[in-house]
């Protein structure tokens, strides 16, 4: 696990795999949360935790699904979103970062989203925002 200090506070992103906890019910069986995170890429460490008997699941940041698939597109508030598709939009840099779940859609490298989506995460028209749709449902 990295150590937090001032040499790593504000760093983009960690050079170690990420560690995620997961707690497991009685008589082992596998929790939605640790199936979101192995659809993500995240494995089982080999490790568990000395007060819960969970798995360590951890996985290298560039593995990680969602980040892998996700684009960064130009956007602009659509006045009718027609045909969007759930999405996580999020603003790509660290010390501004948000992210919201939303519907979006993308023609010609430009994501349409709802005006008030560029609201919560405080961007004006023809910002840069990281995307990943989700092409299941």
């Amino acid at each position: 696990r990295q150590e937090l200090n001032q040499s790593n506070i504000g760093m983009p992103s960690p050079s170690q795999p990420l560690h995620v906890r997961v707690t497991v019910t009685p008589y082992g069986y596998v929790t939605r949360a640790q199936r979101l995170l192995e659809w993500e890429g995240f494995t089982f460490s080999n490790v568990v935790d000395i007060f819960d008997g969970g798995p360590l699941m951890s996985v290298p940041r560039d593995q990680i699904r969602t980040l892998r698939e996700s684009k960064r597109y130009k956007v602009e508030p659509a006045a009718q979103l027609t045909n969007g598709k759930r999405a996580l939009i999020a603003v790509p840099n660290i010390q501004t970062y948000r992210c919201v779940s939303a519907h979006a859609s993308v023609a010609n490298g430009v994501a349409q989203v709802d005006a008030a989506v560029l609201a919560a995460l405080k961007l004006e028209a023809g910002a840069e925002v990281l995307i990943w749709m989700d092409d299941v449902h």
